[in-house]
């Protein structure tokens, strides 16, 4: 037989007790037995109903007091707060975290036991976890007493409920023990950064030495370089009066001797067509002689200067190749330093050589400038161009060499070259004594 309507609550320990329904009319002694019965029947079961909930609301006590207990006895600290902000319950934790008693704190906004400087940061942590519905953290960090601690909130506020449940931990231990770690892990990264300091300071003064030993060797070599030139120049001057004057003359006097002979012998028409002939090869040897002795050195480089020297061979390359080339000279001095002029004057004729073997240009531009205590050689030409490739060939010794010419007396050589616009060879030395 079961109940409905209206739950009924009973004082605790109390039996419900039921009215008798009242009799309407005289009933037989049959149908009034019955009826006791009924009633007897329907008490019975009321008792039993109402000893099952007595036995329900015992257990649902001794529950509500196990969770309270474990509430308030938590290693944390709980607050169960409104959404209102109010604090509604907080266990012992809690109320030594915020530091008040239980009963001062229910009631007040929660709030306004955070310190100022974290204020914005706990609103912040309130907005997320009234609005999101799910769990929301923040760390509050605050002085008390000259205690510093810092208190993790988590909290969580479902959309259907009233109230919001949150729990406060104090990670302060925590934090100072990754803040140990973190201590302790930047001290070791501070010693490995300081040894790999060490080793690149190291590093860096090794490769000072091997870069002082490097310039030094470079220093030697190129010395080494100039004064090879030197000695070849020399030895080249040397050869050339040699040649001029020894070899040079003994052919003019035998062109004069075989000259007088055919004066002398005019009537032997045979005699005279043969030294004749013999004239002929001995003018063709002088010039020849002439010729090497001009290309080991050249007269006028060390008798009229590098300006003459330049626009003579100028000329004799426009003879010999048929291309046209134009020169332009401007030079305060007539005489300049004879290592700089010969260098200067080497680098032009290897660049007519290359303009000859190369470029197929039909006409050559060039002009020799001094300036800011410097001579400027320029070459141009409008040939097919020297091309990148050409220019790092370790094979390529004409670039190499002039390079090497002028890098021996402190200047700069710069090669560029474009299909449409030929090759152009760029010479700049600094002249000894000027500024």
């Amino acid at each position: 037989m079961s109940t409905t309507g209206t739950e009924m609550k009973f004082p605790k320990g109390k039996r419900p007790v039921l009215p008798l329904p009242a009799l309407s009319s005289p009933r037989t002694e049959d149908e009034t037995q019955m009826q006791l019965h009924e009633l007897e029947a329907q008490r019975i079961e009321l008792e039993m109903r109402n000893a099952e909930l007595l036995q329900a609301m015992n257990e649902t006590e001794k529950v509500l007091q196990k969770y309270s207990d474990l509430f308030d006895n938590a290693p944390v600290g709980g607050v169960i707060m409104g959404r209102n902000g109010m604090i509604r319950t907080v266990n012992h934790v809690g109320a030594q975290i915020l530091g008040g008693g239980r009963s001062d704190l229910i009631g007040r906004r929660l709030e306004h036991f955070i310190p100022d400087s974290a204020r914005s940061i706990f609103t912040e942590f309130l907005g997320n976890m009234l609005t999101g519905g799910q769990k929301a953290t923040c760390e509050v960090e605050r002085s008390r007493e000259g205690n510093r601690s810092i208190i993790l909130f988590e909290g969580v506020c479902h959309a259907v409920e009233d109230e919001c449940r949150i729990a406060m931990i104090d990670i302060t231990d925590r934090k100072l023990s990754e803040m140990g770690n973190q201590k302790q892990r930047l001290q070791e990264l501070s010693g490995e950064l300081a040894r790999a300091n060490r080793e690149h300071h190291q590093e860096i003064f090794r490769h000072k030495q091997w870069e002082e030993t490097l310039n030094v060797s470079l220093s030697q070599q190129r010395k080494l370089a100039s004064h090879l030139m030197s000695v070849r120049e020399e030895e080249r001057t040397a050869v050339a009066r040699e040649i001029h004057d020894e070899l040079g003359q003994m052919l003019a006097a035998l062109q004069l001797n075989v000259s007088l002979m055919a004066q002398e012998y005019r009537d032997h028409a045979q005699l005279v067509a043969r030294t004749k002939a013999m004239e002929n090869l001995i003018t063709a040897s002088i010039m020849t002689v002439q010729r090497i002795s001009s290309e080991l050195r050249p007269v006028m480089l060390d008798i009229l200067g590098l300006a003459d020297a330049i626009e003579w061979q100028a000329k004799e390359f426009q003879k010999r190749s048929g291309i046209p080339c134009k020169s332009i000279v401007l030079l305060a001095e007539k005489k300049l330093d004879r290592d700089v002029s010969t260098a200067v004057y080497r680098i032009f004729q290897e660049a007519l050589s290359n303009v000859i073997r190369h470029s197929g240009a039909t006409s050559v531009q060039v002009n020799l400038v001094e300036r800011k205590g410097c001579l400027t050689l320029t070459v141009r030409d409008d040939g097919r161009g020297i091309t990148e490739r050409e220019k790092k060939d370790v094979q390529s010794f004409g670039v190499a060499g002039m390079r090497e010419r002028a890098e021996a007396y402190g200047g700069k050589l710069r090669v560029c070259g474009s299909p449409q616009r030929g090759t152009a060879v760029f010479a700049r030395i600094p002249l000894p004594g000027k500024e």
